[in-house]
């Protein structure tokens, strides 16, 4: 409902001394316009008694598409080598993804077969043992799905009625026909089951055997049965249990039993291998006809055990061993069940395998190093410094090729031979929380098991520090953790000091490096046994141009060891705070190495004052759209602006390895902004600020909010060149302010409200109201998100979501599922211009340069590409399949001319990807973006220009050979496309 314009009140504008106000913010005298508008529930915060069905709720809109999740987490599940080991299989929550074990490409993804978005992930998968061709896959929701892996092609499905968390399949003969059982760990009510399933195939794809053979109160953490299908192994705390069935060919399958034993082990059992000796041999018998020869077969049992403790179980022949312990009174001799011990890991043995032949067990963990222990010897080998802790190793059929499944949401296929890897696959590696799943079914380790137990449910959903590369604008920049276990609290907060860069264009890793120190590969663990903390990074921007990178990384001291020093919590966090480390970093692109090089480091940026010992945060980060300058608000409440200038050593440039002069940033101006002086005293956080450049980057919009003073606050308007304020403005937003940004000449403030102004003409335009939600001001914040695309003058909103287990007693200590609300709007009408509820919450939301589109990054790995109808980009599986037509935006000096145009011959090549013939110094210096440390010398990109008649001819088979590689979705970076195609038509070829 509109409402009158009323006048603007004298206390509304807080003048500044001495200050020249620009013209577009001297309309004091204009009154404003405010349309109020009340969202509606729907559309950001479901009522309480709404179901979970609804969670994909959208509102209709006939000019935007959301793409299908990009990327997602690898459940725990091991590894499968499919296809005479040229293929290898990873299951993912979305889905199970194929890939090349030669390539590393992705080959093909079976998605999780579910009716409505996100409503089910799979929990397990396991191969079929009469058709190796085909896959089962169970769910969250009970189902089991029957897939071809080679074709994709969907087969059969069931519903198992029950919560399903392992898979294993056996060949049973039932009567003249072999046919596959599906074992299952699973969950009915309170109780803990395995179960065998005999699967009806075809027209009768809905009907079902299934047969209870094992059932305790106590959840059962693994599962295995052996390739015969005689004997089952499972484990359940610090129990072990054997089952063994003697009658492989069953009249019916309701006769499948199985006998159980239960052995009891020192510690809780972490995993498990089984290995099985099969030996045949013929023996006589005395029958009606006299005697007869039968084939009799002997089982032999090997297993394997890791414990919490960091402690290997070796029992050889174990089920013979058994047998003999039940016959011990009648063999009048003692039968020794004693394991053979072996003990490296300090941490949990999160995986344990046998070799092929027997003589080697391979085990890995949290330490970050793959042993080889050799049985006859006692020796052992290592594989050290892998990137992540190891949380599963599967064995190749041939022994030839270990699969390792990583905790950083990665996996690589390394040689036994030489102990090298020959594939490696990484997903995106940001912080995410585990599914709901019980939290006996993941321990690993003592200190997870601690932390379960003090800490209730904490979202812990803070903001990932991500960005948009401005050159490769399918590339995302992230902060991601080393290592995040499966095993690990579903709500643990876990350092990022990594920056991975990942394509999502392709659905591809392309690099990972480190932004602070790490202790990934070294002695992680203090005297106590205490985790060693790593720094983490909070911040991070990109400049224009891509050739610079701003981070902001912060260490707390950990609570264990400064407890003793104070006298209640509230005084250890202000310890902690005053042994905080701060470090801003200036990182610079280096071309020849393809990383990030570290340029100059700013130890605390922004320092402590009245005499305190501890320096003030970083609150905020902000990247000047037309120069290279970066600006900084910190707790101290002081705006500082970072430039680029030439490094001097006794008045004399420092010059680098190529005689290049060397640069390095420095604090040009500090602007104070003073009323929020009074609110600084000691610097024990709860504030918050935010910057925004003007898209010319003649304005930047700086305000801070204080824990003490809720609800009230500036917005100040900077001139950026010359570093003061140029006006303030109190009562912009009501309530707490968790963003803003200016879309052109609005500013967008999100708060209470949504309010959009008009600060040419001093108006507001319309203002949302939103409903109140039931989390902290401090977990509203750090769920919210605001991002602006300025080349469609759009915004889009992530608002948090939750589905609590009980809807009428809403309880943060409750929460079934933490969620987004996103929504698009235009600066102009307050009518959304698309809306969705997602079920995963959103922890980065940027806009991608140069398309009118917007990236989502959730806590499910995941990424969305939410788009216009009329974008270029198509999504399937989860991958763009049509390329960007420009990845890189071109300086204005290549930009070529309407006379340019008219003269130029252009080619078009596959899926519609246009490139134009350039002269051969413009083609080089695209393919070989090199960065001037002064912006004002001249660079030389390359070689003198050539004559017309060198220019050399190009065949369409040579760009067939380019583009005909695979399918779309498996197509390299468009990088690698480009410079092939530059190769192609420059005189002496590109260098690989």
């Amino acid at each position: 409902m509109s409402t009158p314009r009323k006048r603007k009140r004298e206390a509304d504008i807080l003048p500044i001394e001495d200050v020249k106000i620009p013209d577009f913010l001297t309309k004091s005298s204009q009154s404003w316009r405010a349309r109020d508008y009340q969202v509606s529930q729907s559309n950001f915060e479901l009522k309480q008694e709404e179901r979970s069905s609804q969670w994909s709720k959208v509102l209709p809109s006939s000019t935007w598409k959301v793409s299908e999740p990009i990327g997602g987490r690898l459940i725990s599940a091991e590894p499968i080598f499919a296809g005479e080991e040229k293929y290898f299989l990873l299951a993912y929550d979305g889905g199970i993804k194929v890939y090349s074990a030669s390539t590393s490409l992705l080959v093909r993804l079976l998605p999780a077969a579910t009716e409505k978005p996100g409503e089910a992930t799979n929990t397990a998968y396991a191969l079929s043992s009469t058709n190796p061709n085909t896959l089962y896959v169970s769910n969250t929701k009970g189902h089991i799905y029957h897939w071809d892996w080679r074709t994709g092609e969907q087969l059969d499905r069931w519903n198992a009625k029950a919560q399903i968390y392992g898979l294993a399949t056996s060949a049973l003969a039932i009567g003249e026909s072999t046919v596959d059982v599906v074992y299952t760990r699973e969950k009915r009510g309170k109780n803990w089951m395995i179960a065998a399933y005999n699967l009806a195939h075809g027209k009768h794809s809905a009907d079902r055997e299934r047969a209870q053979l094992y059932v305790t109160n106590k959840p059962i953490s693994i599962l295995h049965v052996t390739p015969s299908g005689d004997n089952i192994v499972a484990s359940y705390g610090e129990h072990l249990v054997v089952g063994v069935t003697n009658d492989r060919e069953l009249p019916s399958f309701s006769k499948l039993e199985f006998v159980w034993r239960e052995l009891w082990t020192p510690e809780r059992i972490t995993c498990l291998d089984v290995r099985e000796i099969v030996t045949r041999q013929w023996s006589r018998a005395t029958g009606a006809k006299g005697r007869a020869k039968h084939l009799k077969s002997q089982h032999s049992l090997d297993i394997v055990v890791g414990g919490l403790k960091g402690v290997i179980y070796v029992h050889e022949d174990l089920l013979h061993k058994l047998n003999q312990k039940e016959r011990e009174a009648q063999l009048k001799a003692a039968v020794n069940l004693t394991p053979l011990k072996l003990h490296w890991h300090r941490e949990a043995v999160a995986t344990v395998k046998w070799s092929v032949d027997g003589n080697y067990i391979i085990s890995g963990g949290a330490e970050t190093v793959l042993v080889l222990w050799q049985l006859d010897t006692g020796k052992t080998q290592f594989l050290p410094h892998l990137s992540s802790a190891i949380e599963s190793v599967v064995v190749s059929p041939t022994g030839s090729s270990y699969a390792i499944r990583l905790a950083d949401n990665s996996a690589m296929v390394i040689s036994t031979t030489e102990f090298t890897p020959k594939t490696n696959v990484a997903g995106i590696q940001t912080r995410c929380l585990r599914p709901a799943l019980p939290s006996q079914v993941y321990v690993q380790s003592v200190d997870t098991m601690e932390v379960e137990r003090s800490n209730p449910v904490d979202p812990g959903l803070l903001k990932t520090p991500a960005t948009i590369h401005p050159l490769f604008p399918t590339q995302v920049l992230i902060a991601v953790p080393a290592s995040q276990p499966r095993a690990a609290p579903s709500m643990s907060y876990a350092s990022a000091p990594y920056l991975q860069t990942f394509d999502f264009s392709v659905g591809r890793h392309v690099s990972h490096q480190a932004l602070t120190r790490t202790n990934a590969t070294t002695v992680n663990l203090g005297p106590e046994a205490n985790r060693i903390i790593e720094p983490d990074v909070k911040l991070m921007q990109i400049s224009h141009d891509g050739q610079w990178l701003l981070t902001v990384d912060e260490w707390l001291q950990p609570r264990s060891d400064i407890d003793f020093l104070a006298c209640s919590k509230s005084e250890t966090a202000e310890r902690q705070i005053d042994c905080r480390e701060v470090f801003l970093k200036f990182w610079a692109w280096n071309v020849q190495r393809r990383d990030w090089e570290l340029s100059t480091r700013i130890d605390e940026p922004h320092p402590a004052r009245d005499g305190h010992a501890s320096n003030s945060n970083v609150l905020d980060l902000a990247a000047a759209p037309d120069r290279l300058s970066f600006v900084t608000l910190g707790e101290d409440g002081d705006v500082r602006v970072w430039n680029l200038k030439t490094r001097l050593r006794d008045g004399v440039v420092v010059r680098g390895r190529n005689a290049e002069g060397l640069m390095s940033w420095g604090c040009q101006y500090s602007v104070s902004l003073a009323s929020f002086h009074d609110l600084h005293g000691h610097p024990s956080g709860g504030q918050r600020g935010f910057l925004a450049y003007s898209p010319d980057g003649s304005v930047l919009v700086a305000a801070l909010q204080h824990a003490a003073k809720r609800g009230t606050g500036n917005v100040y308007f900077i001139d950026p060149i010359i570093g003061k304020v140029q006006q303030a403005q109190s009562g912009l937003y009501s309530g707490d302010l968790y963003a803003l940004n200016l879309v052109g000449r609005y500013l967008v403030l999100v708060s209470a409200t949504i309010a959009v102004w008009d600060i040419v003409l001093g108006e507001l335009l319309y203002k949302l109201s939103l409903r109140p939600t039931k989390l902290t001001t401090e977990q509203t914040a750090a769920m919210t998100h605001l991002a602006v695309d300025p080349l469609s003058e759009t915004f889009a909103i992530s608002l948090p979501r939750l589905e609590f287990v009980k809807p009428h007693k809403a309880s943060l200590h409750e929460v079934r599922r933490y969620g987004s609300a996103i929504t698009i709007f235009s600066p102009s009408d307050p009518k959304p211009l698309y809306s969705n509820l997602l079920t995963q919450a959103i922890t980065s939301l940027l806009p991608i340069v140069g398309s009118k589109s917007y990236l989502a990054l959730n806590t499910a790995c995941e990424i969305s590409v939410l788009a216009p109808i009329t974008s270029p980009y198509t999504f399937t599986n989860g991958a763009t399949t049509k390329l960007f037509e420009s990845s890189i935006d071109l300086p204005q000096s290549m930009r070529l001319t309407k006379e340019d145009d008219e003269d130029s011959k252009s080619i078009y090549l596959a899926d519609g990807v246009h490139v134009s013939e350039q002269t051969k110094e413009e083609i080089q210096r695209l393919v070989y973006p090199r960065s001037s440390p002064n912006p004002a010398e001249a660079v030389d990109y390359g070689p003198p220009d050539i004559e017309e008649d060198d220019i050399p001819v190009v065949r369409q088979e040579q760009l067939a050979n380019i583009f005909d590689i695979g399918p779309a979705f498996a197509m390299p970076p468009m990088g690698d496309l480009f410079e092939q195609v530059a190769g192609l038509f420059s005189k002496q070829g590109i260098a690989a």
